[in-house]
């Protein structure tokens, strides 16, 4: 079921026209929801375009005709028939998620086994996640808890396309293998991307594999 602010937003309708490769969405609005708009849209894009992982245009239109809300039933079939229609599409056309690289070598922490993805298809989320690029402004900082001196590293990877601020914690299995890490070292890296404490996303890296960027 897709999830959005139900606060704000009720979904009324979705209609698909194969020939604009377009997805109408209607949602009922509530209260002053015109702020709300930027990040419901992108919310809700990336939900459905995860979910049929092809290229898709998708349009929205706002009405506050409360009584001609949906249960969302209807969205729902709209999406299953694309799913059905993504299956049968040429294969060109079908999102390719991953990242050309090769070579992957363990280096520290959490190993990784499956292919890295593009950066801009990583999802906020609790569970662990892979990409890889460039590692630029690696730096490291100090600063206590505690009473206890403490260390994190941030760099920003690039994958060619995209940039991710990394931030990573080193333990006393990692601290000696991490700091060996350079500028301009080609890297699939493992973690989780959430929010840290001021809001703010980024990825905290849990494990680091050398690769070769194709």
């Amino acid at each position: 079921m897709l999830k959005y602010d139900e606060r704000f937003f009720k979904l009324q309708k979705a209609t698909f026209a194969k020939t604009d490769n377009m997805l109408h969405i209607v949602f009922t609005t509530f209260g002053n929801f015109t702020p709300q708009i930027p990040r419901h849209e992108k919310t809700v894009s990336k939900q459905i375009l995860d979910y049929l992982e092809i290229n898709l245009q998708i349009e929205f239109e706002y009405t506050t005709n409360a009584l001609a809300a949906s249960t969302g039933g209807e969205l729902q079939d709209s999406l299953d028939q694309l799913k059905h229609y993504a299956t049968n599409m040429p294969e060109a056309q079908k999102i390719d998620k991953t990242l050309p690289v090769k070579n992957i070598e363990y280096w520290l922490g959490v190993p990784i086994k499956i292919r890295p993805m593009q950066i801009k298809y990583l999802r906020a989320s609790k569970e662990l996640q892979v990409t890889a690029g460039t590692i630029h402004f690696l730096k490291r900082r100090d600063y206590k808890r505690d009473d206890m001196e403490k260390t994190l590293w941030s760099f920003v990877l690039d994958d060619r396309e995209t940039r991710l601020q990394c931030v990573h914690f080193p333990t006393e299995k990692t601290r000696a293998k991490f700091e060996k890490l350079a500028d301009r070292t080609s890297v699939a890296i493992i973690g989780v991307y959430d929010k840290n404490n001021r809001g703010e996303l980024n990825f905290r890296v849990s494990g680091v594999s050398f690769c070769d960027m194709i």
